[in-house]
């Protein structure tokens, strides 16, 4: 039987967004993730995604973030109550995080070999030299060009793309258990996207990396990842095999993202798309959180929020199934 790395159990976390007021980022998050397995995690922008990760990462800022419930099971230990110094014995060498934006995760003040090799010494019982040959083979694995060059250099001297590759070598340079990737291809040419993806997947394959992939390209998705999971409003809404998601999505915000991807054979004036936006967390609504924009919303829809159901290991969140 395949054994989970990762076990996300009723995790609900909750802003303080100031009078005092609380509003509910993400609620009744449920899933697992397979050692050496890639989890997709789709939605739109305020979807919950990216706060989902964070959660994992415990990086939630203390003065506004509450994990107000659930647990975070790593390797069977529950990280929630886990101590700041707990936790950063996790960070980079367990669980490596790629974050969106590169410039607010580097430091602009310390040159590019500085801040690799901090986290190789910290982390890995090389020697200085040994470390500075780490990161050049890195550099070169993840496709930056003079490598010894760009060592020497600071953050502010690269292009968004140089950057976003510099720490994609960062984490995967001491090869965690864990990656989880916040839109890491973002700032990177189709080029350069797929050698980082295949990167990812060689890493996968050879060291049995375990990965959460954060994006909004369901390309991208089909390519890596062996399971999906789809979240809208903070709530997950499916859970599925990545072909069964491709082949029979079954809730409507699942099929409206896949409908809107554009086709070789289809006519760019017959593009798919979903009505109107993500609500704001302090106006989500009452009952299932995507009703406002959902073509079979009911009077129940409106109403009442839909438990996740097993459909033949195809879970959906949606008053169809019920």
């Amino acid at each position: 039987m395949a054994e989970n790395l990762l076990e996300v159990k009723d995790l609900e976390v909750d802003f303080r967004v100031g009078d005092g007021k609380v509003v509910t980022a993400i609620k009744d998050v449920n899933f697992s993730l397979i050692k050496g397995h890639t989890l997709g995690i789709v939605g739109e922008s305020g979807c919950g995604k990216s706060v989902t990760a964070n959660t994992i990462m415990k990086l939630l800022p203390k003065e506004s973030g509450i994990i107000a419930g659930g647990q975070i099971l790593f390797d069977g230990k529950d990280i929630v109550p886990m101590s700041d110094e707990e936790m950063r014995n996790i960070r980079g060498k367990h669980i490596g995080m790629i974050f969106q934006e590169p410039m607010t995760s580097l430091n602009p003040v310390y040159r590019i070999e500085t801040q690799m090799t901090e986290m190789l010494l910290a982390h890995e019982k090389l020697t200085k030299k040994e470390a500075h040959e780490r990161c050049l083979e890195m550099l070169k694995a993840v496709g930056i060009p003079e490598p010894e060059r760009r060592l020497r250099e600071y953050p502010h001297q690269l292009s968004g793309g140089m950057r976003q590759r510099i720490m994609i070598a960062m984490v995967l340079s001491v090869k965690p258990e864990l990656i989880i990737a916040d839109e890491p291809t973002t700032a990177l040419d189709v080029t350069i996207q797929a050698q980082i993806m295949e990167l990812m997947g060689k890493l996968k394959e050879e060291m049995g990396t375990s990965i959460i992939l954060i994006t909004h390209d369901m390309g991208v998705i089909a390519d890596i990842a062996d399971d999906v999971m789809v979240m809208y409003g903070g709530n997950v809404v499916e859970q599925a095999p990545v072909a069964d998601i491709f082949e029979h999505p079954l809730h409507p915000y699942t099929q409206g993202l896949l409908a809107s991807i554009p086709r070789m054979d289809m006519d760019v004036e017959t593009l798919a798309a979903i009505e109107g936006t993500v609500p704001s967390l302090a106006e989500m609504p009452t009952g299932c959180h995507f009703s406002t924009r959902c073509p079979y919303c009911t009077e129940k829809c409106r109403s009442e929020n839909p438990a996740m159901v097993d459909q033949g290991g195809h879970k959906v969140a949606c008053w169809k199934y019920e």
